[in-house]
């Protein structure tokens, strides 16, 4: 059986693995490229872990994310569609940031 996957996308900024939440076309996925476009140029480690679906998983009182396996190494970018990025394959994350859909 397939494990759950949540609607989300995770990265790793420096030593900080952040879990982007929110609906679709909320920004989870532009949010995230501008923060590891930006780390990048100031020098700083950053990388996906997955976009779209991440499966989480709590041990020992930590928040392991990872990608759906077949999705690992891609991101969607509205209007640019599937592209294959740097990730990671897991991620403990630290900071939890839920976005809300733009308002009409």
């Amino acid at each position: 059986m397939a494990e759950p996957s949540l609607h989300a996308s995770a990265l790793v900024i420096g030593t900080t693995g952040l879990l982007l939440r929110g609906p679709s076309g909320s920004g989870k996925s532009m949010l995230g490229h501008q923060l590891i476009t930006s780390s990048h140029a100031a020098g700083q480690h950053a990388v996906w872990v997955a976009d779209d679906r991440v499966l989480l998983e709590h041990i020992n009182g930590r928040i392991l994310a990872r990608p759906v396996p077949e999705l690992a190494g891609l991101a969607e970018f509205r209007g640019l569609d599937v592209q294959p990025v740097e990730h990671s394959a897991h991620a403990v994350i630290d900071l939890i940031v839920d976005l809300t859909g733009a308002a009409d």
